[in-house]
């Protein structure tokens, strides 16, 4: 999954929607830390101002965000109406839109908890009942940059 030719290592774990939001915090630690994912993100949103848009890396991460949803969508932890494509690809461009916003306003130090927030309003959209009360919002991936201990885990996903 994240492996391929990134260096990114993606958290370990079960594929389905826990593995999904595991990834996502992974990386708001990792676009903390690490530069040259930070210099990557970069040239990617700036691109139109050098060349012709290109949208492969979001292409990317829609796909590996869509393998996780899938698998969440075989295991019945997601509603029956959730088309896994489209919500993959408002995953991805909520995401970046995040992670944006919060370079743009706090430096992303942030991230985390923006992500978090993003996640409690789109799950009772798109997770059952059951699934929704076992999931949590581990900050274990988190890195010493960051002003949250690591090791916290936010148990947000239950409304």
């Amino acid at each position: 999954m994240i492996e391929q030719g990134n260096g990114l290592e993606a958290p370990p774990g079960e594929d389905g929607l826990q593995r999904l939001i595991d990834i996502n915090l992974y990386l708001a630690g990792e676009l903390q830390s690490n530069s040259l994912l930070r210099a990557g993100v970069r040239l990617v949103v700036e691109q139109g101002e050098f060349g012709a848009p290109d949208d492969t890396p979001y292409q990317y991460w829609v796909a590996q965000f869509a393998a996780q949803l899938l698998a969440a969508k075989e295991k019945g932890e997601l509603l029956p109406d959730v088309d896994v494509h489209e919500l993959a690809w408002t995953l991805v461009s909520s995401y970046s839109g995040t992670q944006l916003l919060s370079q743009i306003s706090t430096g992303r130090t942030d991230l985390y908890q923006r992500l978090v927030a993003l996640w409690r309003y789109l799950l009772p959209g798109i997770a059952t009942p059951a699934t929704r009360s076992r999931l949590t919002f581990s900050n274990q991936w988190d890195h010493p940059a960051k002003t949250d201990p690591p090791g916290r885990a936010a148990s947000g996903a239950r409304d």
